[in-house]
């Protein structure tokens, strides 16, 4: 093959998985930002010598097989401890943990740079898995040498368990290649809605620490729980300021109501081509409108994840985590009720390019929130009402 990369000229159809520049035998791929933080590879055509290995691991031009629904779960961790700290049931920290306990190790995102950006991360250790807990709501960056890392494990007989967006689970796939489908190697996939602008959040967040006077960022939480699972609150946990910690609604949040109201997504999460083509083993996320009723979970408050099993090894995982969880079958079309993002993609904030433009040009995040403030309409609230009042009743028919 002489052809130049089509991964160079992909655009608003990337991801942002960085497979190309993993597999790249000559290192001539670099991922860069763009004025609003997302990364796309950058090819040095003086070094690439033109082999094809980047366009055939990229997920976006060889996508995978639909992925098939083998079964579908309601869980919710025994350990309460674990429970408080998980945006969820805790399933994550329920299949990491026996990951880890059998040898293995565990890739996922954990905030890095104090809190201002998110990278993907590999740990063997039990401790490590407490910066993984909990929801990002931020694309992960991952390093090229982490995907090979993960192979050589692999190939070496250590068990890896890998976690991420749908689109990542895709690219750690087309990076690993026939590797991925090792016995020895699981994918849980996280249910999207998107990922908003890097840059977005590491503007907010130093505005939120400048306002406050803080010297550092001790910890985040996008889903605290403590008011309860479905009443979730953004924590920013601070130091050396004038408060300990910043702690807002989580629709009350500015930042996530530009995130939730799809004003500032990756290009490509309007038109997501990963929506159960990730090739991932699992798929987990939040069981909103799960009915307790004739389950046997000790307090639904707490949190309850639904987990969508597409492989046998897959259902094999979730088995070997019984023992510590309350678990019972569930139907799909339950969790799709709550989770629509499963299968749809958002639709674009009427205002999403001109706040995106401001984003790039370095309009101060002060001055965004001020032009902008994300309220939800009149008819997104009463729409909202309307699926809330529907999926009940069709719990009574």
């Amino acid at each position: 093959m002489n052809e130049t990369p089509v991964i160079r000229s992909l655009g608003d159809a990337c991801c942002g998985c960085s497979a190309c520049a993993s597999v790249c035998p000559v290192g001539a791929i670099a991922l860069e930002a763009d004025g609003t933080g997302f990364r796309y590879p950058r090819v040095d055509e003086d070094v690439c010598v033109r082999c094809g290995r980047c366009d055939k691991a990229c997920p976006s031009l060889s996508p995978g097989a639909r992925d098939e629904v083998n079964g579908v779960k309601w869980i919710q961790s025994r350990d309460c401890a674990t429970l408080a700290r998980s945006s969820s049931g805790g399933v994550f920290s329920l299949v990491a943990s026996r990951v880890i306990e059998d040898g293995g190790v565990v890739s996922g995102a954990l905030f890095c740079d104090g809190g201002a950006a998110v990278c993907h991360g590999v740990t063997g250790d039990l401790d490590g898995l407490v910066a993984m807990r909990g929801s990002k709501y931020l694309q992960s960056s991952i390093d090229k040498d982490m995907y090979k890392d993960l192979k050589n494990r692999a190939k070496g007989g250590q068990t890896v368990l890998f976690t991420g967006t749908p689109c990542q689970v895709a690219g750690f796939n087309g990076a690993l290649g026939e590797v991925s489908r090792l016995p020895n190697v699981y994918s849980m996939a996280v249910m999207c809605h998107g990922v908003p602008s890097p840059r977005l959040w590491r503007e907010y967040l130093a505005w939120l620490v400048g306002a406050h006077s803080a010297d550092v960022v001790k910890d985040i939480r996008f889903r605290d729980k403590e008011d309860g699972w479905g009443r979730s609150r953004v924590v920013v946990a601070l130091d050396g300021g004038d408060t300990d910690d910043v702690s807002e609604r989580f629709g009350e949040n500015w930042f996530m109501r530009a995130f939730l109201g799809d004003a500032c997504l990756r290009p490509s999460c309007y038109d997501c081509t990963y929506k159960s083509v990730s090739g991932s083993d699992l798929v987990v996320g939040d069981f909103w409108g799960f009915d307790a009723a004739g389950h046997g979970c000790q307090d639904p408050a707490l949190g309850v994840s639904a987990v969508v099993e597409n492989t046998e090894k897959g259902k094999t995982i979730i088995s070997s985590v019984m023992d510590g969880a309350f678990m019972g079958e569930a139907d799909y079309r339950e969790v799709l009720e709550g989770n629509p993002a499963l299968v749809k993609s958002p639709r674009p904030h009427p205002g999403k390019d001109a706040f995106m433009e401001e984003l790039a040009a370095g309009t101060p995040v002060e001055v965004l929130m001020s032009r902008w403030s994300f309220e939800p309409t009149l008819s997104q609230v009463v729409a909202r009402k309307v699926r809330g009042a529907l999926r009940r009743i069709s719990r009574l028919v």
